[in-house]
């Protein structure tokens, strides 16, 4: 009888009823919100009332639509124009207004939700994201958008969610059945104040390292003597091209080479291609043979390329996949760029690599000729110069941009002495470092501000 009793404590789990935030199987079965005690808990649907003003679209008027940013991003305009009635296909809508609680259906296992800000007010939204009043003498609403967005919390969303994979929609009665702690307001404010104060000086390092980052180009630009010849915010009817610059003659090739002017350097202009001996790709080996992954050698991807010194690389291959599928591993100090990729809309990531790697499709590893340029030289003006890179060389594909390899190829490089090569080496390289600072500052503050929110609401 002993026996059996102790089996029982497999299946059955006691909870004890002022524990008890929501009435669901989805919590009953997951892992609890351990929301703090010391707070009264109070039940989300006593503080919110949907409110979905219906609208039908008139083909001849505009909208403006919205979007919900994941993990506490903010609500904010879908398209940055008016929408004509016309362009809009489902034609029942629903008008929000300033200061509503809003959550998209299907990405609220992901945090999607947030405060309508004034200047979407009376934008339209469809079925799939509900809008909510506030009783705001019960609830500050900014502290409810700080409680929603915890880690806990959209776990919690993401078991309330049912669907398809990519069309999971939250149940909106248990949503509004959880309880969660509201201190008193002065309260509520203090602890919002707080989280605000550390994220602004977050964002104050975010304008200094931006500003930084602008006059490291500008920089490099009067250093080599490149000239933009037609600033972003300057429509000019006429525009000279040098003939010797063209790598084809076509209009696209023309207006490409019309935004950077090379003419007044005084150092010798060639194209990537004199300046590299080799470039290559790499490839997947099959998922399915489990062998063929492990704990060997570094396998890289789009994915790993977050900063200039790659140090940190999610994935492994075995010995035997490496050999197998024939892949080259390239030595640490190996140059890598994106080829292929999403991330190819506004950047053109580069590295260099702290670790002998692998590479998969997306990415392309450059040989150098050191006889001609320095390594870090040539990282350097492609990290800084990616715009340029982006302009030339990147192509619009049907699902993800690319780099075309030949455009790519035929890109001017500004080739200076190696002496001239080493002084703008220490000198980015400095910037560089200062630049990682401040961004390591910014993040560790606004992880140490989500820390102190939630020491105070979690047990």
């Amino acid at each position: 009888m002993g026996k059996n009793r102790l089996s029982t404590k497999k299946f059955l789990s006691i909870v004890p009823f002022r524990k008890l935030l929501n009435w669901s199987v989805p919590y009953l079965t997951g892992s609890k919100i351990e929301f703090t005690t010391a707070y009264p808990l109070v039940r989300i649907g006593d503080f919110l009332s949907k409110n979905k003003t219906p609208i039908t679209i008139e083909d001849e008027k505009e909208y403006v639509r919205v979007r919900i940013k994941t993990r506490n991003g903010g609500v904010e305009r879908r398209e940055k124009n008016y929408v004509l009635g016309k362009n809009i296909g489902t034609k029942k809508q629903y008008v929000i207004s300033e200061g509503q609680f809003i959550i998209s259906k299907i990405d609220a296992r992901n945090g999607a939700m947030g405060i309508v800000p004034k200047e979407l007010e009376g934008a339209i939204v469809t079925q799939d994201f509900i809008p909510y009043d506030i009783d705001t003498s019960i609830i500050n609403p900014q502290y409810l958008v700080l409680v929603s967005t915890t880690k806990p919390f959209v776990d919690f969303c993401q078991r309330c969610s049912s669907g398809t994979t990519n069309r999971q929609r939250i149940n909106e009665e248990e949503f509004l059945d959880i309880r969660i702690p509201v201190p008193n307001l002065d309260n509520q404010k203090l602890l919002v104040d707080s989280h605000g104060d550390a994220m602004t000086k977050a964002t104050m390092l975010d304008i200094v390292v931006d500003k930084t980052k602008k006059d490291l180009y500008a920089w490099l630009l009067a250093q080599l003597n490149i000239k933009e010849s037609q600033p972003r915010n300057q429509k000019r009817i006429l525009q000279y091209v040098r003939y010797s610059n063209l790598k084809k003659w076509s209009i696209d090739e023309i207006q490409k080479c019309a935004k950077y002017s090379f003419e007044n350097t005084k150092y010798n202009v060639v194209r990537i291609e004199d300046v590299i001996t080799t470039i290559e790709g790499g490839k997947t080996p099959s998922t399915k043979r489990k062998d063929y992954w492990g704990k060997d050698v570094f396998w890289t991807s789009a994915k790993d390329m977050k900063e200039l010194y790659l140090l940190n690389i999610q994935d492994k291959l075995s010995l035997k996949g490496v050999e197998e599928t024939k892949l080259t591993v390239y030595p640490k100090g190996t140059v890598l760029g994106v080829f292929r990729s999403g991330i190819l809309r506004h950047s053109f990531p580069v590295c260099i690599t702290a670790h002998s790697v692998t590479i998969n499709q997306d990415l392309k590893a450059f040989r150098i000729d050191e006889t001609k340029i320095k390594k870090l030289y040539f990282l350097f003006y492609l990290d800084i110069m990616q715009d340029m890179v982006l302009s030339i060389a990147r192509k619009k594909g049907v699902t993800v941009e690319s780099i075309n390899a030949d455009a790519f190829m035929g890109i001017p490089f500004v080739c200076p002495p190696m002496i001239v090569q080493s002084e703008i080496v220490r000198y980015i390289y400095e910037k560089k470092k200062y630049i990682y600072q401040q961004q390591e500052k910014a993040k560790q503050l606004r992880i140490q501000a989500i820390t102190d929110f939630e020491s105070k609401i979690f047990d």
